[in-house]
């Protein structure tokens, strides 16, 4: 038996491969097992070629895995253009459609990887049971459940709770396409094959979220009900989850013309008392860098979630890469000073949610939560109680009114003093009146535009940011691997899982590698990164864009040594665990 295992299907449009993984995956997680499913669509709107990879395990899963132990092929033209996310190894059982017109020996595969090849009537089997062919994927469910040795019984009552608002007879023939798809493994597939089942002992659930769940769930947690959006991938979700729950709380959600009214509107609404929110993707936050700027000068809190995808322009929308970091941090025309935070893995979107919330109140400027495909839409088990147990759980600021003389002598709402912060009223609050606008201003708001004042106004709004370094001065970046190793690693956001886990594995034989990802990367945790890469010897950066846009924010921030070493390409696919581990002992 095995304690980790990777599935991976491809298909198109209605063979359920994707709705196959999840189910699967949080069935797993339902048991207490560790699972990520991670899915892939074309570009299309509708249709078209579309994979899942599940992977279960009785320990943390912290990447998708490289190749897959079971391959689940509806069309062989889409595994051909797949095949790099998909790829396969010599004891790999291979599964296709009985009927489909490919022969055994025509599989665009290498003939050492044939070893286990098995013909499946999807098709049939879900006429005969479930009388429609969308059950094909149940019926996978029940063929991967015997080759798994995941629990019948259980994996039956996942399959009757997803079916639970559909008719009696529904459920009853999607039951019954379950155990077909079981007792053909049975007695078709199961003798036959190296794969002995998976090793697991049943304990607590554990929740299955993607990383655009966890943030919808956050900004729960921090008490925003207003959310103005346009859908964009891969960020929709988000919209889709609050357009639900928020209204459910009193708050609101609109689906705005485009994304200048979106952030337009959660300008307007936080200038109206409320904490506010968007999300998005590149091309949205293209549109949106003047209103940064409007938050930024007007000293308006807004909080903005992108979630990154191949570009630029169009690019690729259903695909993941790291090179919108230039955009989040020098965008906005003139020095416009924002926070930026940065989420490593689907739990650690609520804290880095709620900290973008926190530090957008308390410090009235936008904040960015820069996320990506790969985070934003894979789905995770998640332990619950390591949620509650978060320091960040009910970590949440609500605005201070002005309090004693502030109103009475005259609100002077940008006041310039020790403090850059100056309490916020809002529209009804007596004596409470200011002038907010996008333009410069004196302490009362009224336009000035004399340069003396422009440069008290930019030293007052960038104080901020030594305030909040202050703050959160051993909060700011997360260590992975022993404190006194001397090869080290920098990397950022959902990188930050296949380097972890490949020091892990490393540092377990016999080398000795530490890591460090940024939480924070606006404003610029330069004593952590300073101190970090003065001890090492040998240093590594490892990011997912082509033009380098990490090294190159850590070489003008806080510098680089001459031989730092760099690992960098283009998105498209997340890092294999593979590809990482032949970087990382290459390089140390």
């Amino acid at each position: 038996m095995v304690d980790d295992l990777i599935i991976g299907m491809i298909g198109r449009g209605g063979d359920g491969v994707v709705s196959a993984g999840e189910i699967l995956a949080s069935s797993a997680s339902m048991l207490g097992l560790y699972s990520m499913m991670v899915k892939n669509y074309g570009a299309q709107i509708r249709g078209g070629e579309s994979l899942s990879k599940t992977r279960i395990s009785s320990k943390m899963v912290l990447t998708q895995g490289d190749k897959v132990d079971i391959l689940i092929a509806f069309n062989w033209n889409d595994y051909v253009a797949y095949r790099s996310e998909l790829e396969v190894h010599e004891n790999t059982i291979i599964i296709y459609p009985e009927g489909d017109g490919v022969k055994t020996e025509d599989i665009p595969l290498k003939q050492e990887f044939k070893k286990h090849v098995f013909r499946v009537p999807f098709k049939e089997l879900a006429m005969e049971t479930a009388k429609t062919e969308l059950a094909k994927n149940i019926v996978i469910i029940g063929l991967l459940t015997n080759l798994t040795g995941l629990p019948y019984d259980k994996i039956e009552k996942s399959i009757e709770k997803k079916f639970k608002k559909k008719s009696a007879e529904v459920i009853a023939g999607n039951i019954k396409a379950l155990r077909a798809g079981f007792d053909f493994s049975e007695k078709n597939v199961k003798s036959k094959v190296p794969l002995k089942g998976l090793k697991y002992s049943i304990s607590a659930p554990k929740l299955m979220m993607t990383g655009n769940e966890m943030v919808a769930m956050a900004s729960l947690y921090a008490g925003c009900r207003f959310y103005a959006g346009y859908p964009i991938t891969p960020s929709s979700e988000v919209m889709e989850i609050l357009s639900r729950e928020y209204p459910k709380l009193g708050g609101k959600m609109i689906q705005t013309e485009d994304e200048i009214s979106a952030l337009g509107m959660v300008i307007g609404a936080s200038f109206a008392g409320r904490k506010a929110f968007t999300a998005t993707s590149g091309p949205g936050v293209s549109l949106m860098v003047e209103m940064i700027g409007l938050s930024s000068i007007a000293e308006l809190p807004a909080v903005l979630l992108n979630v990154m995808r191949g570009g630029p322009s169009t690019g690729l929308p259903t695909k993941t890469e790291q090179a919108d970091l230039q955009q989040a941090l020098f965008a906005t025309h003139g020095d416009a000073p924002k926070v930026v935070v940065a989420p490593y893995s689907v739990k650690s979107c609520f804290e880095m949610t709620m900290k973008a919330f926190y530090l957008a109140e308390k410090y009235q400027m936008p904040a960015i939560i820069l996320s990506d495909q790969f985070i934003g839409q894979r789905k995770t088990s998640i332990d619950v109680d390591e949620i509650k147990k978060n320091k960040w759980h009910d970590k949440v600021y609500e605005r201070p009114l002005p309090e004693g003389n502030i109103l009475e002598e005259g609100y002077k709402r940008y006041k310039i003093g020790t403090n850059p912060v100056v309490p916020m009223t809002w529209p009804g609050v007596k004596k409470g009146m200011y002038l907010c606008a996008g333009i410069e201003h004196d302490e009362k708001g009224s336009p000035n535009s004399v340069p003396e004042m422009h440069e008290k106004m930019n030293e007052k709004r960038y104080k901020k940011y030594e305030m909040i370094l202050e703050e959160f001065k051993d909060d700011l970046v997360e260590y992975v691997g022993p404190a006194d190793a001397t090869c080290g690693i920098l990397c950022w956001g959902s990188t930050r899982g296949v380097v972890m886990e490949v020091i892990e594995n490393l540092n377990a034989n016999g080398y000795k590698i530490k890591a460090l990802v940024p939480k924070v990367l606006s404003p610029v945790p330069e004593v952590p990164l300073k101190n970090f890469i003065s001890s090492l010897k040998k240093t590594l950066v490892i990011e997912m864009s082509y033009s380098k846009q990490f090294y190159h924010y850590l070489k003008s921030y806080v510098g680089l040594p001459e031989d730092v070493k760099l690992y960098k390409r283009s998105g498209g696919g997340p890092f294999t665990v593979e590809e990482i581990r032949n970087v990382i002992k290459e390089a140390f």
